[in-house]
C-alpha cells in the first residue's frame, strides 16, 4: 500500500487531497491485491475522501481486487456501511446499483453477506426496504455463498444475533415469495392448457357440423 492507500483507509481526507494534488495519476492505483484507494475510502466511510477521489477521476464499481470484491463489497463491510453505501448509490445508475447489490465476489459473497459479517443491521434493513419490490434481486442477494451459507448464517456465526434474525426473516420471505410465484406460474400454465383444449374442442365441433 502507498501513503494514499493508508490515508484513504484511515479517512484522513486532508492528506488524500494533498496526495492527489501531488500525484493525480495515483487516483486508481491498486495495491498488490488489486484494492483501490476508493475501496479503502469506502471501507473507512470517509465521504470526503470518496468525493476527492471521484473528482480526481476515480471510476465507481469498475475495479475488482484479487477476491473479486468491488466498491460495494468494501462499503458494506466498512466502518459505517449505511453512509458508504448511500454515497455509492448517488453515483451509479439504477441498473448498476442493482447489479452491485446482487453481484457475488470470489467466495460467493454479495453485499448482504459482507454486511452480515460485520453486523451492519441498519444498512441491511435499508437495503431490504429498498429492494422489497424486487424479489429476483433479493433472492440473488440473499442466496447461499460458495460454502453454502446464507447471510443470516454468517451473521449468526459472527455473533450478530439481531442482524441474523432480521436476515432470517427476509430469507424466509424470499422462499415463500418464490414458492408462491412458482404456484402462480403453474396455475397460469394449467389455465392456458385448458383454454387450448377448449378451443380445440370447439373447432372440432364446428368441423363435424
Amino acid at each position: 500500500r502507498t501513503v494514499l492507500h493508508w490515508a484513504c483507509r484511515n479517512g484522513v481526507h486532508q492528506n488524500v487531497a494533498l496526495l492527489l494534488r501531488e500525484d493525480p495519476a495515483s487516483t486508481e492505483l491498486p495495491t498488490a491485491d488489486g484494492t483501490t484507494p476508493l475501496m479503502l475510502a469506502l471501507y473507512a466511510a470517509s465521504v470526503e475522501s470518496c468525493d476527492l477521489l471521484r473528482e480526481a477521476g476515480a471510476r465507481i464499481q469498475k475495479h475488482r481486487n484479487a477476491w473479486g470484491c468491488r466498491d460495494a463489497h468494501w462499503a458494506a463491510m466498512g466502518a459505517d456501511a449505511g453512509v458508504a453505501l448511500a454515497w455509492l448509490r448517488r453515483y451509479v445508475s439504477k441498473r448498476a446499483w442493482r447489479e452491485a447489490i446482487i453481484e457475488p465476489q470470489a467466495q460467493g459473497h454479495t453485499v448482504f453477506h459482507k454486511a452480515a459479517q460485520r453486523g451492519r443491521r441498519e444498512a441491511i434493513s435499508r437495503l431490504l426496504m429498498e429492494f422489497e419490490d424486487d424479489a429476483d434481486a433479493l433472492r440473488a442477494a440473499l442466496s447461499e455463498d460458495d460454502a453454502g451459507r446464507t447471510p443470516s448464517e454468517i451473521a449468526a456465526a459472527a455473533g450478530h444475533d439481531a442482524t441474523a434474525a432480521l436476515l432470517a426473516r427476509a430469507e424466509a420471505a424470499v422462499v415463500v415469495a418464490r414458492r408462491e410465484g412458482a404456484e402462480r406460474r403453474a396455475l397460469r400454465r394449467r389455465k392456458a392448457a385448458i383454454a387450448c383444449v377448449l378451443v380445440g374442442l370447439a373447432a372440432l365441433r364446428r368441423f363435424r357440423r
